[in-house]
């Protein structure tokens, strides 16, 4: 016969209260810390500029002059009289363009150096976008 002693159920231990939880502080600067200003970089020394790197960009722009520009580049690139005048893709085309611009640019305005890299962007949200798409 099986002996009937009651089991004892284990209790859980007895809980402490959680410590309260107090917000980060602000980091603050210590008294006589001088501030430094950030370098100026130029915008060949952007951290995430890597020569020699391509990588996705996206632009927008109007359809007739993409489609012409398309157009332009995939029949002249096959054109044998126009071989060193015309790159072979649009992405070259648009990368010569912009070299060429910048330098431009650079030597009309910035003794011929690189200006210094822009401000971060700031993004709208999404909302702020609609409002300014939609018309009266």
């Amino acid at each position: 016969m099986p002996d009937k002693t009651p089991t004892e159920t284990p209790t859980a231990a007895p809980t402490e209260p959680e410590p309260a939880r107090t917000a980060p502080q602000p980091a603050r600067r210590r008294a006589g810390a001088a501030k430094t200003a950030a370098p100026k970089l130029n915008a060949l020394e952007d951290p995430d500029c890597i020569p020699g790197e391509k990588d996705y960009r996206s632009f927008y722009v109007e359809d007739s002059a993409y489609f012409r520009f398309r157009a332009a580049i995939h029949w002249t690139s096959r054109n044998p009289d126009a071989d060193d005048d015309v790159p072979e893709n649009m992405t070259a085309a648009i990368e010569d363009y912009m070299i060429t611009v910048a330098a431009d640019l650079e030597q009309r305005f910035n003794g011929g150096e690189p200006f210094r890299m822009p401000p971060a962007t700031k993004r709208r949200g999404r909302s702020a976008r609609r409002r300014r798409n939609t018309s009266p």
